[in-house]
């Protein structure tokens, strides 16, 4: 799946193989002294693969050709889901929701990615699931397991590409002041615990990133 001349699509195959294969053999799936070999790959870059990491099993079991194109199936699917899942959060019908996930599925932005071998920054589905927590949150009906779901979300968010990151921070504060939510001293505290969650996560990778 993807143009089999763009660079982008040889380099996540390879990030897809190398995920597989590290695990199956002990290894660390992090360490980029294989990758772009002599030169090597900044642990920066090297540290954004988690999509290669949750398709690890499908490359063991499938092989590497079906087991990626299955991962991009997969990653597709996931952004309709929570696209619909974001959707319904806001009050919207099933119906509204389904077609807002399907129009995502077949959007310009990630048909672009995937032709052009990036499942990586196709795979949103922690940016809107993490958006639908805070949702939550600002509408103040969070229970403690939105709270625990929203700091794996931003932590996923950074580990998929580390600039979903603070984008998701830009995405997260706007659906706030469009609802005019106050922040009362439980929302703080949510909003809080899910920072640490998320930096707890996401501490041993810019210790080592800080380390280099």
């Amino acid at each position: 799946m993807g143009d089999l001349t763009s660079l982008d699509l040889q380099g996540s195959i390879w990030a897809y193989w190398w995920s597989a294969f590290s695990l199956e053999n002990g290894l660390n799936p992090f360490a980029g002294t294989h990758n772009f070999y002599p030169i090597g790959q900044h642990p920066v870059s090297q540290y954004n693969i988690l999509d290669g990491l949750l398709s690890a099993p499908l490359i063991t079991l499938f092989g590497l050709r079906v087991g990626f194109n299955l991962a991009c199936v997969a990653i597709l699917a996931s952004a309709g889901w929570a696209m619909q899942r974001f959707c319904r959060s806001l009050g919207f019908g099933l119906f509204a929701a389904t077609a807002a996930g399907i129009a995502l599925m077949g959007s310009s932005y990630l048909s672009k990615e995937m032709s052009a071998g990036r499942p990586t920054q196709a795979l949103v589905v922690f940016f809107l699931l993490g958006l639908t927590e805070v949702r939550q949150i600002a509408a103040g009906v969070a229970t403690r397991k939105n709270v625990i779901i929203l700091g794996l979300c931003a932590a996923a968010c950074g580990l998929v590409y580390w600039y979903y990151l603070p984008l998701f921070a830009i995405a997260a504060l706007s659906i706030w002041l469009t609802m005019r939510a106050d922040l009362t001293r439980l929302a703080w505290k949510q909003i809080l615990t899910s920072a640490a969650i998320s930096i707890a996560l996401l501490l041993p990778f810019l210790v080592a990133l800080a380390q280099k």
